[in-house]
């Protein structure tokens, strides 16, 4: 479903400046779990070809620059001892309790073997999943894209699933949950560093949006002035659940 769909175009400009202001953090994280359960299994955080981290080893790429020309960096490879890091060094790191719990998620999607069709759709939920105190000026267009989007990954599972078609959406859901209490520490991390940077002697300079978005939409999210769905509460209500699912205890 792409953009010329009429919900879409009925979407404004403004309501989805604001939709990606709320919910950009969680569609980052999703995609790097998801990158990461693509490229590694999930061994490792893929940030970037350069930029890997694991619970043992973080690893700036230097063997990049000593890897042939015009090849990729197999990371199916050990790591040589001169290119890595011991654990300790990262465990110091503020950053290491987000990360381990960002690779946790990246571990479930493997687990789950979520589908490529199911991750592009539960990734545009979580662009439906946060919305302002004082809610959106297309607010009927977004609940009914939310909807539509709720209502396409039960599809999904219903074709996809060998198993229990209830669980399995019960599981995606939940997953899809969970990632809000990761998100909110992350949110909580980026704005205190964010002001820390700001008052030392030598100011760290930020792009203009991403300040904006640390200084004026986190605050909000962290104080409770924006609201988050439950994906697992809105699958519910769907009045178009097959009957293989009307009786689960989602």
């Amino acid at each position: 479903m792409g953009r010329k769909d009429g919900y879409f175009i009925a979407f404004r400009s403004y309501t989805w400046m604001t939709s990606w202001l709320y919910s950009w953090m969680g569609i980052m994280v999703f995609a790097l779990g998801w990158r990461s359960f693509k490229k590694v299994n999930a061994r490792m955080l893929y940030f970037a070809p350069d930029l890997v981290f694991s619970d043992m080893v973080f690893t700036l790429s230097i063997a990049l620059s000593l890897k042939p020309k015009g090849t990729d960096l197999d990371l199916s490879q050990p790591c040589s001892p001169s290119l890595t890091a011991p654990s300790q060094r990262m465990q110091v790191s503020s950053m290491y309790e987000h990360c381990v719990c960002m690779q946790h998620l990246s571990q479930s999607l493997g687990q789950l073997k979520v589908t490529k069709e199911e991750f592009y759709c539960m990734k545009v939920m979580l662009l439906f999943s946060v919305v302002p105190e004082e809610g959106l000026k297309s607010q009927s267009c977004f609940d009914e894209l939310r909807m539509t989007y709720i209502n396409e990954l039960n599809r999904l599972v219903s074709h996809t699933s060998q198993g229990d078609q209830a669980e399995r959406l019960f599981q995606l859901t939940q997953l899809l949950d969970s990632l809000h209490r990761i998100v909110k520490k992350l949110h909580q991390f980026t704005y205190n560093l964010f002001i820390q940077a700001q008052s030392q002697s030598v100011k760290v300079n930020f792009p203009d949006m991403i300040s904006d978005i640390i200084s004026v939409h986190v605050p909000k999210i962290l104080t409770g002035m924006a609201s988050q769905f439950s994906s697992m509460n809105s699958t519910v209500t769907l009045s178009s659940l097959p009957l293989a699912l009307s009786g689960a205890h989602l």
